[in-house]
């Protein structure tokens, strides 16, 4: 074990309870907005939202908590042992709750993904654009289990061995399954926007203020999980070549698999993500004419965008409404 290694692994720990802090606080965030809505007829998916969000903080806490065990053990508590951290870090990779902190991460990603795969479907509104995900999915979960099962073993290390080739695999299924979808999401988004920045650049139309909020920068970051996917590739690439500072970028990434999906459902119950129904609407307008198409796309945007701003912000200011008409700037 490096001095590299031992510094990376510092560092992401450190990383993690900055990042784990940013998650309790979103999660609290959620579980206000649902509570603001409890009264609304408009709650459907409040209980999906409720579980999806409890249980990537278990399984996130889980994580963090075993990282956190960990390092404690090696520095620490057998700080003395034969051989120093190198030798405790051989014997022990394998150990029981190291295990369960990778069974948590595996469970992780495959919410996560689950929930991203479904937001791209909202977006586009055909199932055929997530049938290859579908795929990816899948087979995320047959090589997350193998690999998990391989590094839980006595002796063995996460970073070596055919661990570490199943974790390459692992690793490089979950992170084609993430650019997949998060390509399919922000192309799907920028192509609506350059539809609706012609449309309403002819004379005479205004533009609601929800369509850039639903189609702006914030919303391809968000609706994409792009921070996720970027981690990811950097982890992707450093644990590929076998280097130390990997398990700084894991720490990262998985932390960002947790929040990526937190800050999705927040927007979803703040009204401003996109919903099926708004896509329908879109859909309905891609074949006509670009006069008619904004006035069809500037009535997706403003239905959806109305329904839930007024209930979480508690009054009916026009500031809180984001749906509010702006001049366009002419192109």
């Amino acid at each position: 074990m490096t001095l590299l290694f031992q510094n990376a692994f510092y560092v992401g720990n450190a990383f993690n309870g900055i990042l784990y802090g940013i998650e309790l606080m979103l999660f609290v965030l959620t579980m206000q907005a649902i509570m603001r809505k409890r009264h609304s007829r408009e709650t459907r998916f409040d209980i999906v939202w409720t579980i999806c969000s409890g249980a990537a903080l278990l399984l996130n806490t889980a994580y963090v908590a075993t990282e956190f065990v960990f390092g404690q053990e090696m520095w620490i508590v057998s700080a003395k042992q034969p051989g120093g951290q190198a030798a405790y870090l051989a014997d022990h990779a394998s150990v029981w709750y190291q295990t369960l902190g990778t069974a948590a991460s595996i469970l992780l990603n495959l919410l996560t993904h689950a929930l991203m795969i479904y937001r791209c479907y909202i977006v586009w509104g055909r199932l055929r654009v997530i049938i290859f995900p579908c795929v990816l999915y899948l087979s995320t979960f047959c090589v997350g289990i193998a690999q998990l099962v391989e590094a839980g073993l006595p002796l063995r290390s996460y970073f070596t061995g055919n661990a570490h080739k199943l974790g390459i695999a692992y690793t490089t299924s979950v992170i084609s399954l993430e650019v997949v979808v998060t390509t399919l999401i922000a192309a799907r988004i920028l192509q609506l926007r350059r539809w609706y920045d012609v449309a309403s650049a002819l004379p005479q139309n205004r533009v609601s203020a929800a369509a850039y909020t639903y189609t702006g920068a914030v919303a391809i970051i968000v609706e994409s999980a792009l921070p996720c996917t970027v981690f990811g590739l950097a982890y992707l690439v450093s644990f590929a070549i076998n280097s130390d500072i990997s398990t700084l970028f894991l720490s990262i990434y998985v932390m960002f698999t947790c929040i990526s999906p937190q800050f999705i459902i927040l927007r979803a119950l703040c009204g401003r993500a996109w919903t099926l129904r708004m896509t329908e609407t879109i859909l309905s307008g891609e074949s006509t004419d670009y006069p008619d198409r904004v006035a069809i796309f500037s009535s997706a945007f403003s239905v959806d965008a109305s329904s839930t701003s007024s209930q979480l912000c508690g009054h009916d200011s026009e500031a809180c409404s984001p749906q509010a008409e702006v001049p366009v700037p002419r192109m």
